[in-house]
């Protein structure tokens, strides 16, 4: 398998979020929500996410900022950076981000165009032309998206990430640093069995944390009745 090393701005457009000199006036029933850091969970729960009167940007600017579906979310500000693949945005809203939230939408002309050459004199595209035809490219571009938000969620990029803060109190990523990020990426004959991996390393991950938060609690339990027994396999 090849693994295709490059920077982040060479396959997805990088965005900061939107910046406000004043907070955005609040709106009951507005069509038109802001998330902001804190919204950035394992999901986004809708009703919970700021609603705000209209923010009079033009067609431009509306086309840049407005979450598109297969969008990645990150914010990078903290200890713990937080990232969400944006799928299922409900179509009745116009969602945008607020700064310190970075925008990183996968562009199908960059990874069309994106070709890398072996020190062997071999060179392999990123894209199949499979993937080009039509009917395809929006899967193309979902598959780029999940790929990228779990790099993004691994060690090597959290190292990357956080060596890449800078500032006082609050450490932040740049803009210019973020799309500058190192990224590995199969070429395409491996990149969906290399998801198939993933999709099922999140699976054990997820129940080995269950399993985990079900000895804990039992445990607790325990503890509060006086009944601890030092044998292991008891719990």
């Amino acid at each position: 398998m090849y693994t295709l090393k490059t920077r982040l701005i060479k396959l997805f457009d990088v965005y900061l979020g939107l910046t406000f000199r004043e907070k955005p006036v609040r709106l009951l029933n507005s069509s038109i929500l802001l998330l902001q850091t804190g919204d950035l969970q394992n999901s986004i729960t809708w009703s919970k996410v700021q609603s705000i009167e209209n923010l009079g940007l033009s067609e431009k600017k509306r086309e840049k900022y407005t979450i598109k579906e297969n969008d990645v979310l990150l914010s990078v500000r903290g200890d713990t950076p937080k990232c969400l693949w944006m799928q299922n945005i409900p179509a009745e809203f116009s969602v945008y981000a607020a700064s310190p939230i970075y925008i990183i939408r996968p562009n199908l002309q960059k990874l069309i165009n994106f070709k890398h050459s072996t020190e062997e004199g071999f060179s392999f595209r990123l894209v199949s032309d499979e993937m080009l035809i039509d009917k395809n490219r929006a899967e193309t571009i979902m598959y780029f998206s999940e790929y990228i938000t779990w790099y993004l969620k691994s060690q090597i990029a959290l190292r990357d990430l956080k060596g890449s803060l800078s500032g006082s109190s609050s450490k932040n990523i740049t803009l210019e640093k973020l799309s500058a990020l190192p990224v590995s990426i199969p070429d395409f004959n491996y990149l969906l069995p290399a998801l198939e991996v993933i999709r099922l390393m999140e699976v054990l991950e997820q129940k080995m944390e269950e399993q985990l938060h079900n000895r804990k609690t039992y445990f607790e339990l325990l503890l509060q009745k006086g009944q601890i027994n030092t044998d292991e396999n008891n719990y």
